[in-house]
């Protein structure tokens, strides 16, 4: 069964924030990896390619793809 769109969405956010807040270069990779996951799981979702259109964690803005 697919998750909501904005249970992915909230995901997102932490991790986002969550990366920002991270100083090891490490932790920051393992971040972007689950980011980049979850990116791929919400177009799974919603048929929005967040990834093709450029989404990465440093620019992750919630609902920015939509109508796109």
């Amino acid at each position: 069964m697919k998750r909501l769109i904005h249970v992915i969405e909230d995901e997102l956010d932490e991790l986002q924030i969550a990366y920002i807040n991270e100083d090891d270069e490490i932790e920051q990779l393992e971040i972007v990896r689950k980011f980049t996951g979850l990116l791929k799981e919400a177009t799974d979702t919603d048929h929005i390619d967040r990834i093709a259109a450029g989404v990465n964690i440093n620019n992750w803005v919630r609902g920015a793809t939509q109508g796109t």
